[in-house]
């Protein structure tokens, strides 16, 4: 089981590098984004569990989301608490989705995607696999990709 390092970015201090990473590429698409914003109580299958998510992000006046950044698998739990707070913004009708970001996408699978990131989005009980399609996406998943953060460099 690898440990996260904890990573120094943009004036945040995330418990990883792929947190970091990815708002190396907020920036780049020039979305505002927020760090561990505000926690909520979700309830899922009957488990009522405490969230807090990565990110809250403003992609565009009308799209906004909360973002979990996961690595290549995801626990029982954190499936509890993605789907537990996509039912409840669904529910509350704020607006709000729940993506889960997994690792910066190369530019071969962004290829193989018609340019477009393939992400999960928390919808009711499950996950629905989608794509997000913007402008400057490549540039900015390149860049996160590329961001060094090793020995005082900054991203």
């Amino acid at each position: 089981m690898s440990r996260s390092m904890k990573t120094g970015y943009d004036g945040h201090r995330f418990r990883s590098r792929l947190e970091a990473r990815w708002a190396v590429f907020f920036n780049e698409m020039k979305w505002k984004y927020h760090y561990e914003l505000d926690s909520i109580v979700v309830e899922h299958k009957n488990e009522i569990v405490p969230y807090l998510p990565d990110f809250y992000v403003i992609i565009e006046d009308d799209h906004k989301a909360f973002i979990e950044v996961k690595g290549p698998r995801m626990t029982d739990v954190d499936d509890i608490k993605v789907l537990g707070a996509g039912k409840y913004f669904a529910e509350e009708g704020l607006g709000e989705v729940v993506y889960v970001f997994q690792d910066i996408p190369t530019v071969q699978e962004l290829k193989d995607n018609n340019g477009k990131m393939c992400v999960n989005m928390a919808y009711g009980n499950s996950f629905e696999l989608i794509y997000l399609s913007y402008e400057g996406i490549g540039n900015a998943c390149d860049k996160a990709r590329k961001a060094q953060f090793e020995h005082g460099v900054k991203g």
